[in-house]
């Protein structure tokens, strides 16, 4: 999860010292990133339990293939063809 990253911890860590504090916020759900660094996947994120029923509810069978719609602007703007 984001908030148990090393480089998180370490923020955080690094901001107390110095009197301060890191928030995160999530939405509806933390998602996994994949291993290709940019796909965040529906299976095995952290939902809010409400969201997470209606999602599965919805989706059914499905939502292992779901992704979220979060797109880099790197890669993926010059070549958007590649990535549909």
């Amino acid at each position: 999860l984001v908030r148990d990253h090393p480089d998180i911890l370490r923020l955080g860590a690094m901001l107390q010292r110095q009197g301060a504090q890191l928030h995160l916020y999530f939405a509806n759900a933390q998602f996994r990133l994949a291993g290709n660094g940019t796909d965040l996947g529906f299976e095995g994120a952290e939902f809010e339990a409400k969201a997470e029923a209606e999602v599965r509810a919805r989706l059914g069978s499905f939502l292992p293939e779901m992704k979220c719609a979060v797109w880099d602007w790197g890669d993926r703007f010059q070549h958007p063809e590649a990535h549909l």
